[in-house]
């Protein structure tokens, strides 16, 4: 079994939507099955290496494309019943349609984000927009006509499609791609690492960590992006502290620098800034009392990570509508979603889950057994793995 996959550089701190292709690929090997990863060449990078175990072969570029030479060489030279090639978008089926005439290997492609809409960007302002251009792949990508893709995605050797929303399934449908041959298999958490913590490890943690005993935690954590909202809830804070003066904001920023000092100053925030091991990030989030994730531009398709690890922690969430954030939280079930770039929305809810611990316990629970249930990795997996197995079998 191959995976093929775009860009997946960093072995230290894998991100989205690369976390999906390592998460996926350990687990199918530790079930029994032969895996190897083939990815892009970067000097800083070995190009045989692994990643949680699975071995990974690097190949050159040409500017953006693939030495296709070298990966046809690659991929025949092993003995692979299914290449699983990993797109970030719709541009990476021109990788496959480059394929045609050099491999018989049966293709299962997984697609993790799609084309932008105009719904993708209303929530922007100026200052955002000014800086789309860190979203270029994705802007390029929303460039590409459909009937392109159709003619790339045309070739007898692919023979499923995997997109990680139901709202990407909606906008391959809407270029007329795949038909009969999409599944929906998000992302997924796992479970077994983020979970809740018990009442005496929290309170121990807390004071490890420098709170006081009755200090009420709201967290946030992620790039410290406009895009993500930090600047929304920084203006929710002035409201929420009059109302509840023993809250504090708990912000782990995944930057090396920070830009607007003056946002934590005015808050009474606590900032933790850096590339932060994962058991410093669930160290923090099972202290918190509430995190609050105000999204209000997220480019890939599928959920973001954030939201699945901190339902998983049991947490009361409050996100934003954005993207495919509403195929994951029901409001008032779950989670509880509001429209972006509302500080007095965001500012209310925080006050209601503090002040209502029954109601705020419910929801936590209810994450849990929601992501228990539809994201688990396991759960992930043993979808993937059938419909690979459906391919061999129809093959």
């Amino acid at each position: 079994m191959l995976f093929v996959c775009e860009g997946l550089n960093n072995l230290t701190a894998v991100a989205q939507p690369w976390r999906h292709v390592v998460e996926i690929s350990k687990r199918i090997q530790d079930l029994g099955n032969s895996v190897q990863i083939f990815s892009d060449y970067q000097e800083r990078l070995n190009p045989e290496d692994e990643i949680a175990g699975v071995p990974i072969r690097r190949f050159r570029k040409n500017g953006f494309l693939f030495n296709v030479e070298e990966l046809q060489k690659g991929i025949n030279q092993e003995d692979f019943d299914i290449i699983n090639w990993h797109g970030s978008d719709t541009w990476s089926s021109f990788h496959l349609w480059r394929l045609r005439k050099r491999t018989e290997k049966n293709i299962v492609w997984t697609l993790h984000s799609g084309p932008l809409s105009v719904s993708d960007f209303k929530n922007l302002g100026l200052r955002e927009a000014i800086c789309l251009h860190e979203f270029w792949n994705n802007l390029l990508n929303t460039t590409i006509p459909a009937h392109i893709v159709r003619k790339w995605v045309n070739i007898p050797q692919l023979k499923h499609i995997i997109v990680l929303s139901k709202r990407l399934s909606n906008h391959l449908g809407l270029m007329k791609i795949g038909k009969d041959k999409i599944d929906v298999i998000p992302s997924g958490v796992d479970t077994s690492l983020f979970r809740p913590a018990e009442n005496r490890v929290v309170e121990q943690l807390k004071q490890s960590l420098g709170f006081e005993g009755n200090e009420r935690l709201i967290l946030y954590f992620g790039p410290l992006s406009t895009f993500r909202g930090i600047d929304t809830l920084i203006a929710a804070m002035p409201t929420i502290q009059n109302r509840l003066p023993n809250v504090r904001l708990v912000v782990l920023g995944r930057t090396q620098e920070v830009k607007n000092e003056s946002w934590f100053m005015r808050t009474r925030a606590t900032p933790v800034i850096g590339l932060l091991k994962q058991e410093i990030l669930i160290q923090y989030m099972s202290i918190a009392d509430v995190v609050v994730l105000p999204f209000k531009f997220w480019p890939q398709v599928e959920c973001p990570l954030t939201v699945l690890e901190s339902m998983a922690m049991e947490k009361p969430l409050i996100t934003t509508w954005v993207g495919a954030i509403p195929e994951v939280v029901r409001d008032g079930e779950n989670g509880i979603l509001v429209p972006p770039k509302n500080p007095k929305e965001i500012a209310d809810k925080v006050v209601l889950l503090l002040q209502d611990k029954s109601l705020s316990m419910e929801i936590g629970k209810k994450a849990r057994e929601h992501v228990e249930t539809f994201f688990d990795w396991g759960t992930i997996v043993q979808k993937t793995m059938a419909i690979f197995n459906q391919v061999i079998s129809n093959n």
